[in-house]
């Protein structure tokens, strides 16, 4: 990815956004130098408490849409920074239910074939 003062090329840690992709054009520079494809607001539908190797937590519940392939499902995530993480967004088992069979050794597998704009509540 490029700085936008000079022009050069500097850290990508998610490593998947290319020079040229159709997406930068979207994305705005935040104040501390990261890259928002869109802001969205959603209403929180539950809290959650996540428990994981740094301890115990609690996480916002919003109901989403997302595209996987061709069909949209309205789904809830719980909401965390993933700034540092290889993934954007996780998918979860009830998710997962709709699609059938996963095969987790694979990744970016299918393109989104769906509307542009799903940010419709």
């Amino acid at each position: 990815m490029y700085d936008g003062k000079s022009q050069v090329l500097v850290k990508n840690p998610l490593n998947r956004y290319l020079i040229n992709s159709p997406m930068l054009s979207a994305m705005k520079k935040n104040t501390d130098g990261s890259l928002t494809q869109r802001t969205l607001e959603r209403s929180i539908v539950r809290n959650v408490k996540v428990r994981g190797a740094g301890g115990a937590e609690r996480r916002p519940i919003v109901l989403m849409k997302i595209c996987i392939g061709k069909p949209v499902y309205n789904e809830q995530f719980s909401l965390n920074d993933r700034g540092e993480m290889n993934y954007p967004v996780l998918i979860g088992r009830n998710t997962i239910e709709h699609l059938g069979l996963v095969d987790v050794t694979k990744a970016f597998t299918m393109e989104p074939h769906c509307a542009k704009d799903l940010s419709s509540k």
